[in-house]
């Protein structure tokens, strides 16, 4: 099957609104991506999706990635 691109908001239940690009995906793998927006990251996304908070206001706060394939992100902190 053709490589499948996506990109555009993302809209959850719980409230999340950010964007989403995952070019590159094949139909019916789900595989890592790159998501941004105004929170923390509270949904579920493929293991080693990154997540970058265009919000936040520390180094500890800005980029994410996640670690199980579910709802779990491990946070990066970044120098200044």
């Amino acid at each position: 099957m053709a490589d499948t691109h996506f990109s555009g908001p993302v809209y959850s239940a719980n409230g999340f609104v950010g964007n989403l690009n995952t070019a590159g995906a094949t139909a019916g793998t789900a595989g890592p991506g790159l998501i941004s927006g105004s929170i923390v990251p509270v949904l579920t996304a493929a293991k080693g999706t990154l997540y970058i908070n265009t919000s936040a206001t520390t180094a500890a706060t800005r980029l994410y990635i996640n670690t199980d394939g579910a709802g779990t992100w491990a946070a990066f902190t970044a120098a200044a």
